[in-house]
């Protein structure tokens, strides 16, 4: 690859429309063990230059999206069970998978409650299944740090303007009884999120692909692994993606090429949510 045509493949396919003749030498001089003969890359050295966080700005760990768009113009690296360490039917339940994924740069944690036998406290556990719950108590201040202040026997005059809530967001999950069409209807008034199974991922896409995309448009979708992923296999993020899904909910736990594609996905915009 000559100086010239790496200069066209950052402006055409990277999309660094600013890039200049000096930023090629820069790349091909830069690094002193990316060799190049003739003032060309070869293969070997244009590989090196792609996996090269500090040169190649598209992997570069630096947040470069803009931020201030509303939550539902973004793609959010989500977690499922975040709590197993394993299957979905016997492994272990335990604090670090969710730590592991909080540092992979997943940023929707999900954890499944349940009572304890005496009903007097809760477990994090996959229900109805030869999970044990995670030792350690997730809802422990050390854990999480200080809860907010309890409110509910004083509330200020001006609460709803109270600085610890400012960036509070809270958003309605409702899964309508009228089915998967009647879910997908847009309320112009209110913002909602909406939860399916990978399996009513495809139906939507099937039968009311445009319904979908406007729902994304405007409110959140989340959609997780069907049941049967007792490995914890991960299905193809990009059929959410395609159609506007926002949290495409995967299992950390193992490895292959669906979970290589949700890594590299938010590895490019510092390890952040996607716009």
């Amino acid at each position: 690859m000559t100086a010239e045509q790496l200069l066209d493949f950052l402006i055409h396919f990277q999309g660094e429309t600013s890039s200049k003749a000096s930023d090629v030498v820069e790349i091909m001089s830069r690094r002193h063990h990316i060799a190049f003969t003739r003032h060309a890359l070869t293969p070997e050295d244009f590989q090196s230059y792609l996996f090269s966080d500090d040169l190649n700005s598209a992997i570069r760990n630096q947040v470069y999206h803009d931020m201030t768009a509303p939550l539902s113009n973004y793609f959010i690296y989500t977690g499922h069970n975040s709590y197993l360490t394993g299957n979905q039917l016997s492994s272990e339940c335990s604090e670090v998978p969710i730590e592991k994924a909080l540092k992979r740069g997943v940023r929707v944690i999900e954890l499944d409650i349940w009572p304890n036998s005496s009903k007097d406290d809760v477990h994090v556990l996959r229900g109805r299944t030869l999970t044990s719950p995670v030792d350690k108590d997730l809802f422990e201040e050390d854990s999480w740090g200080k809860e907010l202040p309890d409110t509910k026997l004083e509330l200020p005059v001006d609460y709803k303007r109270a600085p610890q809530y400012k960036r509070l967001i809270v958003i309605h999950a409702k899964n309508s009884k009228g089915g998967l069409k009647e879910s997908l209807k847009v309320d112009d008034v209110s913002v909602r999120s909406l939860s399916l199974s990978e399996q009513k991922l495809e139906k939507a896409r099937a039968h009311h692909g445009t319904a979908l995309v406007r729902f994304t448009q405007r409110n959140l979708l989340r959609v997780y692994p069907k049941g049967t992923r007792f490995n914890s296999s991960n299905y193809n993020p990009l059929i959410g993606w395609m159609h506007g899904d926002e949290m495409v909910a995967f299992n950390m736990q193992g490895y292959g090429r669906a979970l290589w594609l949700m890594q590299g996905m938010f590895i490019s915009n510092g390890d952040c949510v996607v716009l």
